[in-house]
């Protein structure tokens, strides 16, 4: 399968910082990207495009690249010398591409018109590598201790994002919350923390006393 990635982040992004250079005006519909780290029993980045629609439905498209200790990793392993000085390049991992399409609902904070919880949850198409079939090698200390084979499959994932989105500025923000992601092969569970730029908002007019 091709890598639609690279294609599928330039063409959110540049949607979004259009978005940003728009003139404000009152909306009820915001579209804006995001980027940023996930971690938990997997370590990865995700990006994404969001819409929101009658500020109170949110649709989103994204990628997803994270990683992962291989399932059949022996009890024993070990790195070596020449892992260390590869900067763990060298050392297996199960690596993971997803491409999902999620779909969510908006509470807003009457008291709080800056922040909104986005209850979302999708489904998705993942292409994974995965070790196996691990094999004692010794390694002297030089290389790692066991050897590996890297077979290739693809599934489906559900996943499970919830966020809380602080819109600093009507352009600019951050978003953190659980993730979990259910695949063919096993599941994983963490936490993102996101930069979100693009049309976020609406002006907030300073109260009246």
């Amino acid at each position: 399968m091709k890598n639609y990635g690279p294609t599928l982040l330039i063409s959110l992004f540049l949607t979004c910082f259009l978005q940003v250079g728009f003139a404000q005006q009152e909306s009820t519909s915001y579209y804006y990207g995001q980027i940023g780290p996930e971690v938990g029993n997997f370590a990865g980045v995700s990006v994404a495009g969001n819409y929101i629609f009658n500020q109170k439905y949110s649709v989103q498209l994204g990628f997803q690249f994270f990683t992962c200790n291989p399932r059949e990793l022996p009890d024993d392993f070990a790195i070596g010398f020449f892992d260390l000085i590869a900067f763990g390049t060298t050392i297996p991992l199960d690596k993971y591409m997803v491409y999902h399409g999620s779909f969510g609902r908006i509470i807003n904070f009457s008291k709080h018109p800056k922040t909104r919880l986005n209850l979302m949850a999708g489904l998705g198409y993942t292409s994974y590598s995965y070790e196996t079939n691990f094999e004692f090698v010794g390694g002297f200390g030089l290389i790692s201790n066991y050897t590996s084979d890297s077979k290739n499959e693809s599934s489906a994932i559900v996943l499970l994002q919830p966020k809380v989105e602080f819109c600093l500025s009507e352009k600019n923000g951050i978003s953190v919350g659980p993730v979990v992601k259910f695949a063919k092969r096993e599941n994983f569970y963490g936490f993102s923390v996101n930069y979100i730029f693009g049309k976020l908002r609406n002006s907030v007019k300073p109260s009246k006393n």
